[in-house]
């Protein structure tokens, strides 16, 4: 698993963000978010971070506002003027680590190391940390989620991590946190969750299945509620734990649909693969669009990141499989600019098919103009 949890070498790939601001974390967690064009997640803290809710009018000033949303649930909420919304599902990647009792929390102790990054390459995020606790005990962890562009209604979570002590209990606990707001449940169960919305009648059913491995040690979880489970042992100092969890979300738009049999089909194909191979098929997924819509900047390695960071949101936001998703630059778009000379077509001497390659002044307008689209 750790090969696995190592961004793309080339740093012209790899976004990096290292500590924690309180007054940039939301600007963080946005600007890493990644996506499929069915989901999306922002980039918030899946370890460390304590509970969310729902403040009175308002007024709590979050450290970190997790969203996972699904394209086309959309309701409207009680607000003036009442105008649809997009509806946030459960935070499918939401896990808690129990050191003796004592929940592993960022703003207890000394984070050490804290860096996370979006690797455009690859379209996923990777974490990496080392977290002291007050109690002395030394966390160390690295982790990777996905949205995969190579089944859109799939999502990956991997996680490795040890601590240095011996005799620590140690308690895992992996859950769908925050499921249900604004909606009703219809359905509970030990792997799948449905609800359905108050106002358009709309309904989302999210599924998931999860395992661990102490060593080379599989541990039976318990299962203490519906789309949660929870590990227990005692430590070995230096010993490794590997957690992985798959998951899977339908969406229905009228009241006859049942999506359920949808999610649980894509949650049989995602485990039948394994994770490995639900990696390598989002991985080639985005080496296919990246060598049809790379674009190459001689000479700035600010704006070739930029670029890509563009075009990796851009691609993250659309579906070709559903016409009423689409992104604010569409691909005909773009071939459109390229054939005004906005970009010009040359053979890729990189190995990665043909890319647009463009100057420095005209990536500059159009970084600017996408931005200012990003912002309304």
């Amino acid at each position: 698993m750790l090969e696995a949890l190592q961004p793309t070498p080339d740093p012209d790939w790899v976004l990096s963000h290292e500590g924690y601001n309180v007054l940039t974390e939301s600007a963080v967690e946005s600007r890493f978010a990644f996506g499929n064009g069915f989901l999306g997640m922002r980039a918030a803290r899946s370890v460390s971070r304590g509970p969310t809710w729902v403040g009175w009018l308002g007024y709590s000033r979050w450290a970190s506002w997790p969203r996972c949303y699904v394209a086309g649930l959309f309701d409207v909420p009680n607000i003036e003027p009442p105008v649809p919304a997009l509806v946030p599902v459960a935070d499918w990647s939401r896990v808690r680590i129990l050191l003796d009792g004592e929940p592993l929390l960022g703003r207890q102790g000394e984070v050490r190391v804290g860096i996370r990054q979006l690797d455009m390459r690859r379209g996923v995020v990777l974490s990496t940390w080392a977290h002291r606790t007050p109690a002395g005990i030394t966390f160390e962890g690295h982790e990777l989620r996905l949205l995969s562009l190579a089944d859109r209604a799939a999502g990956l979570q991997l996680l490795r991590f040890s601590i240095d002590r011996d005799g620590i209990d140690v308690m895992l606990e992996a859950s769908f946190a925050m499921a249900g707001l604004g909606m009703d449940p219809v359905r509970l169960e030990h792997d799948i969750g449905a609800w359905r919305l108050e106002g358009t009648g709309k309904g989302v059913v999210m599924t998931g299945a999860a395992a661990l491995l102490l060593g080379d040690t599989p541990l039976a979880p318990e299962r203490p509620f519906p789309l949660r489970w929870a590990w227990r042992w005692r430590s070995v100092a230096g010993q490794v734990a590997e957690f992985d969890r798959l998951i899977a979300v339908a969406r229905a738009d009228t009241l006859e649909d049942d999506p359920a049999p949808h999610a649980v089909a894509a949650l049989a194909r995602s485990r039948a693969l394994g994770w490995r191979a639900v990696l390598a098929e989002h991985e080639a997924a985005w080496n296919a669009r990246w060598a049809a819509g790379d674009i190459v900047i001689d000479g700035d390695e600010v704006l070739q990141r930029a670029v890509r960071f563009a075009v990796y949101h851009l691609t993250s936001t659309a579906n070709p499989e559903d016409d009423r998703v689409s992104s604010f630059l569409s691909i005909n778009q773009a071939r459109r600019l390229r054939d005004r000379g906005v970009a010009q077509r040359r053979p890729c001497t990189r190995g990665r098919g043909r890319q647009s390659r463009v100057s420095p002044p005209a990536t500059a307008h159009l970084v600017r103009r996408c931005a200012r689209r990003r912002r309304c």
